[in-house]
Formats: structure tokens, sequence, C-alpha cells
């Protein structure tokens, strides 16, 4: 009776966990730019850049030599972390004297302080 109860105890425990582990298609896709400003998320979702620190949002649009000097001049590092589309092998680590880029064709598109 006990080992029965248990059984079905874990089995209830095991699909709630599994129903909760669920979402919309929407929400279980990755999106490399949610809560960054930059173009790959969508707009209800993108961080306007007066939400970014204001002097992140300069990086947006230059050349990435033109990024990395600016960078660089405030004596922070800098990774591209994308570059036209293909990620770029990086570490787990967050360090906010770096400065992560998101790269296409050759001008800076998103920004992540980390």
């Amino acid at each position: 009776m006990i080992r029965s109860t248990l059984l079905l105890a874990f089995a209830f425990a095991f699909a709630f966990v599994l129903a909760s582990c669920q979402s919309s298609s929407s929400q279980s896709s990755y999106d490399p730019g949610t809560g960054y400003a930059g173009e790959s998320a969508g707009p209800e979702r993108r961080r306007p850049f007066s939400k970014l620190p204001h002097r992140d949002a300069a990086y947006i649009g230059k050349s990435l030599q033109e990024a990395e000097g600016l960078a660089q001049s405030r004596g922070l590092t800098t990774r591209v972390i994308m570059n036209d589309g293909v990620v770029q092998p990086g570490t787990m680590d967050v360090n906010l004297n770096r400065v992560n880029f998101k790269v296409k064709g050759g001008y800076v598109r998103a920004v992540i302080r980390g």
C-alpha cells in the first residue's frame, strides 16, 4: 500500500515537472538578443537604447575597429560574440569591464556588457 502510494505520488510529481517545463514555441526558442539592444530581438522584447548604459549605446553603428578603439580608450576589453550570424567561442564568466559585440557586415549591431 505504502509502496503504491509513493509510486503514484512520484508519477504525479514527475508529470507536474514535465508539464511546467513545457512552454509555447515562442518562449522556448532561444533569442540571443532578448533584453539587449540589437537586431536579433523582436520589437516587443527589445530594450530601447536609452535603457543601455548610455556609453554602451555609442558602440552601435560603428565599425568593429572604431568600437574596439572606443572601448580600449575607456579601459574596457572587447569580444565579438557573433560575426555575420556565426556564434564565436566565448566563456560563461561575467566581466563588467568587457563589452561583447554582435557584428554584421563589419559594423556593431548589438552590445552586451559582461
